[in-house]
């Protein structure tokens, strides 16, 4: 922690320092106080000129030094105090491949591949995508108002992840068509209403962790 506070602060603090002085560069008359002793430093002072060197020298500060240092900041203390909905917010999703069983030396096993995507690129790829060969689908902090069609055209689907969404009402007639069995609603504003709907459709729910 006081690794991280040394290094943001360390950044800061330069990258305000570079910027005052570019900021009063001219009106400090710096390009004619400072004189790089080096040959290159020289040609590179009289390449850019006096505007050009006030220029580098913001431009520095915020490159190298206060973007970083508001990037760190932002990272490890405003972000993290932000509502789930932003500080957690993904568009990925996570669709697990039928499971078919293996055989090994000591008996059976299971494999269930995952593969990782976003509703668009799904979307993208409707006209040559078989879905039938997913039977789980996590839409997990993605925060949607609504799911997607194409959740209700998964002919295997089986288990559906709405974890962090603000889905407050399923379709009752295209969950009782699908194949589903099992529904994570945890951290949904889903109705009491339609949830009891969606029990008596013999689907596990499963509202708490």
């Amino acid at each position: 922690m006081k690794n991280r506070e040394t290094i943001i602060y360390f950044l800061l603090g330069i990258g305000l320092f570079l910027l005052i002085i570019g900021i009063f560069y001219r009106k400090w008359n710096l390009f004619k106080i400072l004189k790089p002793r080096k040959a290159i430093g020289r040609f590179i002072r009289d390449m850019l000129g006096e505007r050009g060197s006030q220029i580098w020298v913001l431009f520095v500060a915020f490159t190298f030094f206060l973007f970083p240092g508001l990037y760190l900041s932002y990272l490890h203390y405003i972000k993290p105090q932000l509502p789930p909905e932003y500080s957690q917010k993904t568009d990925k999703i996570a669709l697990r491949y039928v499971i078919e069983p293996k055989k090994i030396d000591d008996g059976w096993t299971t494999s269930a591949p995952i593969e990782w995507t976003t509703v668009d690129i799904i979307k993208g790829k409707l006209s040559y995508t078989n879905l039938d060969s997913y039977d789980s689908i996590s839409f997990r902090d993605n925060y949607l108002n609504k799911l997607p069609d194409f959740v209700w055209n998964m002919k295997n689907l089986k288990s559906l992840n709405l974890e962090n969404n603000k889905i407050s009402v399923l379709p009752i007639k295209k969950v009782k068509k699908s194949n589903i069995n099992k529904i994570y609603i945890i951290g949904n504003p889903i109705t009491n209403e339609n949830v009891n709907q969606i029990k008596d459709l013999g689907i596990t729910i499963i509202n708490e962790k």
